[in-house]
C-alpha cells in the first residue's frame, strides 16, 4: 500500500506531544501582558547589539515572554515581536508594526491593560471598539484564535476623527499539534 507524504505529515504530528497546553499559554500571555506590558510597570532594557531595540521580560516558572520592539527616536514608526517560551523552547510568537503619534500611547496602553485583565483575546490585541473620553480604538481583525491570529489596531481624536496611529499585527502558536 502507498502512503503519500500528507498521511506522512499527518502521523507524524498525531504522534507528537503537546509540551503544555495551549489554555496554559494563553493564561501565563494574558498574566505577563496585564501585569508588565500594558501597565508600563516593567523596566524596558535596551537589547545588546541591537541599536534602538528595547525589551520587557516576564518570567513565571517554566514560563518566559519577551516583548522587543524598535523605533528611531523622533520617528513615531515602531515594530515588535512578542515571544512565549516554555521551558526554553519558543511556543508563540505575535509580531506587529505600524505607528502611533505619542499623544495615542497612554491611551492604547490603556485599552490593551482593560482587555488583558479580563482575559478576552482578540488578536493579542485591544477590544472590538472602545471609546474613551478623547480617544476611539478599533480593532480589526480576520482571525482571533489564540494559535492563528492577524488583524490592524487603530486609534482615533474623537473630537475630529483624526488618525492618530495603527498597528498591523500577526501570530501563532509554533506547536505543530496546535493545527489540528
Amino acid at each position: 500500500m502507498l502512503i503519500s507524504p500528507i498521511d506522512l505529515i499527518l502521523k507524524k504530528w498525531s504522534n507528537r506531544r503537546c509540551p503544555v497546553d495551549i489554555s496554559k499559554i494563553r493564561e501565563f500571555f494574558f498574566r505577563a501582558m496585564a501585569s508588565c506590558l500594558a501597565s508600563g510597570l516593567s523596566e524596558e532594557i535596551q537589547v545588546h547589539d541591537m541599536p534602538d531595540f528595547l525589551a520587557i521580560h516576564y518570567r513565571d516558572g517554566d514560563f518566559r515572554l519577551q516583548d522587543q520592539y524598535c523605533a528611531i527616536p523622533g520617528e513615531e514608526r515602531s515594530a515588535g515581536t512578542t515571544t512565549i517560551w516554555f521551558k526554553d523552547r519558543p511556543i508563540w510568537i505575535m509580531n506587529y508594526g505600524g505607528a502611533y503619534s505619542k499623544e495615542a500611547i497612554p491611551f492604547l496602553r490603556a485599552v490593551l491593560r482593560k482587555t488583558y485583565e479580563t482575559g478576552q483575546f482578540i488578536g493579542g490585541r485591544g477590544p472590538a471598539y472602545y471609546k474613551g473620553d478623547s480617544f476611539i480604538y478599533f480593532n480589526q481583525g480576520r482571525l482571533f484564535d489564540f494559535t492563528n491570529f492577524n488583524g490592524r489596531e487603530e486609534i482615533y481624536r474623537y473630537e475630529d476623527g483624526e488618525p492618530l496611529g495603527f498597528h498591523d499585527y500577526w501570530g501563532m502558536s509554533l506547536l505543530s499539534t496546535s493545527y489540528r
